[in-house]
């Protein structure tokens, strides 16, 4: 009987100490996040630090050849959001083309919505490197493709982030979708 009692009482104390991380994982997105969009408001989210650093584009999609025979990468939903099981949750890829104050507001109602209600686990591509740190320190998967077409990098990041569809930031529309997938399974 006093078995069964400390069972009960360490499966409560269990209970509990998971209720509380997920509320504090919860209050940590929600502070990360308003980070997030204070420093895209600002204009500081896409300044290099680093004055080794240049934004320049690289040529090619360098790592195209290496990717084959790679296992896939998982890809993290952020820390701006929180799930209870965010490896249930689709990958895409969002192409950064340009950097505009309209792209700006784009990704910000697109975070916005990431953090509110959870829908993908988002790889961020980037035709510049100064965009990398910003997407990374919020715990983004990101990959830089400089001038590579979506057509080339698309079936790469399939392979190596499991990504079925590029949508571009501006303006949400699919550049690139995984062909085997049914249009209508696309999220």
């Amino acid at each position: 009987m006093i078995e069964k009692s400390k069972t009960a009482a360490n499966l409560e104390l269990l209970q509990d100490i998971t209720r509380e991380r997920n509320e504090h994982a919860q209050r940590l997105a929600r502070f990360e996040f308003q980070a997030m969009k204070a420093e895209l408001a600002d204009g500081t989210a896409f300044t290099v630090a680093n004055a080794s650093a240049s934004g320049a584009a690289p040529d090619s999609f360098s790592f195209a050849v290496d990717v084959l025979g790679l296992p896939q990468l998982n890809v993290p939903l952020s820390r701006i959001a929180w799930h209870a099981e965010p490896n249930s949750l689709p990958v895409i890829a969002i192409l950064i083309e340009i950097r505009s104050p309209e792209t700006v507001i784009s990704l910000i109602a697109l975070l916005h919505e990431l953090h509110a209600t959870p829908f993908a686990r988002i790889v961020f591509i980037t035709r510049h490197l100064d965009m990398v740190p910003f997407f990374d320190r919020y715990g983004f998967a990101v990959v830089c493709v400089g001038a590579s077409h979506t057509n080339i990098a698309g079936p790469i990041l399939l392979q190596r982030f499991g990504v079925r569809q590029i949508r571009n930031a501006k303006d949400g529309k699919t550049v690139w979708f995984d062909k085997t997938l049914p249009r209508t399974q696309l999220p």
